[in-house]
């Protein structure tokens, strides 16, 4: 048994999601606790009892020693080192992007109580957990990421029921649209966003009008990435 979200982890730091997709981390079911997973290291090999909940399969980070998991019922971030929770956000089953800088952590998920399809977009400190924005911009629960600058977030609207992929800045206004598409990604390596459209995986670099769709050798990556998104 190995849980799922940790097929889902976000790419704005690509060593530390080859640490969790290559399966160095792991969860399994608590002994005893059929509420509860058990996150598990194979190198070296630790264990952390009942970290995780039963049914964590949103997004997940790793960021140094620390990680994230967007559970049901909050964001939860674990110092892995100390055993200590840094952060519990109240928002359920949420999107998360990382800032290139590790700083913060945007999150797009509904409060809890709140109805379900009352989405709203957070930004907190990943040090600490604390809110610095808190805002409803119609971003939809399809996945988010920052651009390579750090400067705004890439989001998913409805618009006339198309998926549509907009730019917002960190003060909560949306500079632009940009083009029909899903689950974005911010591809470190290159500054362009990787994302979903037509059921196949596409790159756009900043300074280009088209984008490209991943063939080959990225095809297959892409179609191994979208078993996460899904």
């Amino acid at each position: 048994f190995a849980h799922s979200w940790h097929m889902a982890v976000v790419w704005n730091h690509p060593e530390l999601a080859k640490r969790v997709s290559g399966q160095l981390y792991s969860a399994h079911p608590t002994p005893g606790n059929r509420h509860q997973l058990d996150l598990r290291r194979t190198a070296p090999d630790t264990c952390w009892p009942g970290l995780l909940e039963a049914n964590s399969h949103g997004d997940a980070l790793l960021l140094g020693d620390s990680i994230v998991v967007a559970e049901k019922t909050a964001v939860r971030g674990w110092n892995l080192e100390t055993g200590v929770m840094t952060i519990e956000f109240p928002m359920e089953w949420a999107s998360l992007a990382l800032s290139p800088d590790g700083r913060y952590l945007a999150c797009v998920g509904n409060h809890s109580g709140d109805a379900p399809n009352d989405l709203r977009l957070a930004i907190l400190k990943t040090e600490d957990g604390t809110m610095i924005h808190d805002l409803t911009v119609g971003f939809q629960r399809q996945g988010l990421c920052w651009t390579a600058d750090g400067q705004q977030l890439i989001g998913v609207v409805e618009q006339d029921k198309i998926p549509t992929l907009v730019a917002l800045t960190l003060k909560g206004e949306t500079s632009k649209t940009l083009w029909p598409g899903k689950r974005p990604r911010l591809e470190p390596a290159t500054g362009a966003i990787l994302y979903l459209h037509d059921d196949a995986l596409w790159r756009r670099f900043p300074d280009r009008e088209e984008p490209e769709r991943l063939r080959s050798e990225e095809r297959r990556v892409g179609k191994e990435c979208r078993s996460g998104w899904s």
